[in-house]
Formats: structure tokens, sequence, C-alpha cells
């Protein structure tokens, strides 16, 4: 009996101990996001931190605070990574709010106006601005020891988003000047996000050895 009752002690003590373990691992309501560019009609939330079920909603920006909603995305408790929010493109203003909400309505239905109020932490709603613009999106293949198109024109300030995919076998991408580097891997597209921040011609090329026309495998970016 008394072993037992030790046992018993012991997993008490333990469970104490863990549990404001668990209370830091699971955090405090809280959003973290980066300013960006809209690609796609979307915008991505780096980090939402939520204690229970619930939104991250994208307000635009209405006499310097939090305006319409113009899209939002499901999050589950606790930290959820890289939330992709779609967002009603044609109503995107230079600032936006990422709000977190409950969803204390019906579960996995968004209800606001309405149950799914914004959550508040210390009496502060968990609410974060940020910047965007709208990116440019342009697609490029690479195969037969030649990229399409060979020369790529954006303009210097504003984000561009290459969707680069190889069409044939493994081949490289690099634009050395921009710090640019990535393997393309026949058949899965590789996305590339940068803003040019000054005008010029910069060379890019195949940077993984791909055969006997590997040499001649280059372009340029062309920042206007």
């Amino acid at each position: 009996m008394k072993r037992i009752r030790l046992l018993v002690v012991l997993g008490l003590l333990m469970t104490a101990a863990l549990l404001p373990l668990a209370a830091q691992d699971s955090g405090a309501p809280s959003v973290d996001v980066d300013n960006q560019g809209v690609v796609d009609a979307r915008v991505v939330i780096a980090k939402v931190v939520s204690s229970g079920p619930g939104w991250l909603v994208v307000h635009v920006q209405a006499d310097g605070k939090p305006g319409p909603v113009i899209g939002y995305s499901a999050v589950r408790s606790g930290a959820n990574l890289n939330v992709v929010v779609p967002v009603d493109a044609k109503r995107v203003t230079d600032k936006l709010y990422a709000m977190l909400h409950t969803d204390a309505g019906t579960v996995g239905v968004y209800e606001f106006p309405g149950p799914d109020a914004p959550v508040m932490a210390g009496g502060i709603m968990v609410n974060v601005p940020f910047a965007v613009s709208q990116a440019v999106r342009i697609d490029v293949k690479a195969g037969k020891f030649a990229f399409s198109p060979g020369t790529i024109r954006v303009k210097a300030g504003a984000p561009v988003q290459l969707h680069i995919l190889s069409t044939d076998v493994v081949h490289g991408f690099a634009i050395p000047a921009l710090d640019i580097k990535e393997r393309l891997d026949p058949g899965k597209e590789v996305v590339v996000s940068f803003t040019p921040d000054k005008t010029g011609t910069f060379p890019f090329r195949c940077s993984v050895f791909c055969g006997s026309g590997h040499a001649g495998m280059h372009g340029e970016l062309i920042v206007e």
C-alpha cells in the first residue's frame, strides 16, 4: 500500500512540474507577420498562437485602423506556422491587419460579425498591422539546356515571385548578384521570392551540371 501511495505522489509531483512547461509551450495568443507582397491573392502569416480553435482574419485599413474583412483561415489550438490566407486582391490596401478571432459559434464556420469575436490578450486585441504590395508572378521553365523566358523584366522596388519548373532533368537556377541559388528537381516547382532594390542587368544561369549543353543555359534579369 505504501508503495502505491508513493507512486501516486510521484506522479502528481511530475504532473505539477510539467504543467508550467505545457503552458509555456502553448503560449499566449499572438500573431507574427512579415511585410510582404500579395501573390495569387494570398498572404502568409508567419506564426499564429491560439488558445483554442480560431480564425486568422485579415482586415483592410480604413481611417488608420482595421476595417472590413477581406480574408480568413482557420487555425488550430497552439502554434500554427505559415498560415496561408486567401484575400480579395481587388480590395487590398497598402497596410493590412492580421487579427486573431475565436471560433466560438459553430466550429469550422466563420461567423463575424457574430460569435467569432476578436481575441483579447491582457485587455489588448491580438492584431498586428503589416505592409503589403502586389507582387509580380513570373513562370520560368528550365529544360533542353535553356530557360524560358531567357529574359525577365521587373521593376525596382516591386516584389517578385519566380515560379521555376524543370521539365526534364535536374537543373539549377542562380542569380549570383542577388545571392539566389536553387536546385530544380524535375516536375517540382520552386518559388523564389525577392524584391530588387536597384536597377541593372543581372545574369542568371544553371548552377547544376546538366549535360553537354550546360554552359549555354543562362539568361538575364533586367531590373528597370
